[in-house]
């Protein structure tokens, strides 16, 4: 779905045309803020250099409207919201002026979030350990792309990947979501496509989700044969996960008095491929060193192995009722704006 079609041949627009619209797209600090940055100045100048701001293009394909469309505040105060809505995006304020000759020029001004994110944790138990390490970009170039690169090791569990996030799939509304990576017992597959509700004029959306992870559940047990009083061992139990979704809902009502209506299905499998063979036990924490169970600890596992799926037909129906206290500047030609 993409910029609200212009005026038919013929057709008139009662509120006249949008005859231009100009987008002042600012880095992570504005120019007041650096004036204002005092013996701090140099640090605001090296972020807004770093940062790669929001692209022009980028902010235009949000837009509900284009030049030579019939004016309307309401796409205008939606506009600005689903670029609010953003996770890049701190701020975003649209204002309209009507011009001499009865068309309006629309002003879409925004303000980035900085948009690089390092998150790492260590632990000093045992010896200096990376437990975990995330690194994302959530506007990668400026065009609104998620690129995150992932590593987490902590009670058994070693998962490491990538993830890739793309807004605006071929130049629709779609949203779409993919994710790959290893963990300790396989893979980690992550798919979706979603295409929302654009704001309070959009009438569809949809949602198509798959899942596959194949991991190692980890339980821990007291201490056993050939083990020191007090030790732990670990047992871990290889599992298969896999989830499947797809949903369709649409709306009808008008903007701010919206009744929702939805069918969907989905279905969860848990299984066990790897049992009994696959199980093996880590004593005290020592993952780098597992061996298979014996058959006692089998024995013991068994009874958490059974198979489960489920599938579920999902029906829905919701009622939004939203207030809205924005608005767009509107003013005329000449008139001051502030």
């Amino acid at each position: 779905m993409g910029a609200a079609a212009g005026p038919v041949a013929g057709q008139a627009c009662p509120q006249g045309v949008v005859s231009r619209v100009v987008i002042e797209n600012h880095s992570v600090f504005d120019g007041d803020r650096l004036e204002a940055g005092g013996r701090f100045r140099w640090a605001y100048r090296l972020v807004n250099g770093l940062h790669v701001r929001t692209r022009a293009q980028f902010i235009r394909g949000e837009l509900l409207f284009a030049e030579g469309d019939c004016y309307d505040p309401l796409l205008v105060q939606e506009s600005e919201r689903l670029l609010r809505d953003h996770r890049f995006i701190a701020r975003s304020e649209a204002s309209a002026v009507r011009q001499s000759d009865g068309t309006w020029e629309v002003t879409i001004e925004t303000q980035d979030e900085w948009t690089t994110h390092v998150d790492l944790g260590v632990s000093g138990e045992g010896g200096f350990h990376v437990e975990r390490f995330d690194v994302t970009e959530l506007n990668m170039l400026g065009r609104g792309a998620l690129v995150g690169a992932f590593y987490h090791d902590r009670d058994g569990r070693a998962d490491a990947g990538v993830r890739l996030e793309l807004p605006r799939l071929l130049g629709t509304r779609t949203d779409s979501r993919v994710a790959f990576g290893r963990t300790r017992g396989g893979d980690i597959i992550e798919q979706s496509f979603t295409f929302p509700f654009v704001g309070e004029v959009g009438r569809f959306a949809g949602r198509e989700v798959f899942a596959r992870r194949t991991s190692s559940f980890s339980y821990s047990v007291g201490a056993g044969r050939d083990r020191m009083p007090g030790s732990v061992t670990h047992v871990l139990l290889p599992l298969d996960e896999q989830r499947v979704e797809v949903t369709m809902a649409g709306r009808i009502g008008s903007p701010g008095n919206l009744t929702i209506f939805g069918v969907g299905f989905s279905n969860e499998t848990l299984q066990f491929p790897d049992f009994p063979g696959g199980i093996e036990v880590a004593v005290d924490g020592n993952y780098s060193a597992t061996r298979p169970a014996d058959a006692a600890t089998i024995a013991a596992i068994h009874p958490q192995t059974l198979h489960s799926s489920g599938t579920h037909v999902n029906l829905l129906v919701g009622q939004r009722n939203v207030a809205s206290g924005a608005s767009v500047d509107s003013t005329p030609c000449g008139a001051s704006r502030t």
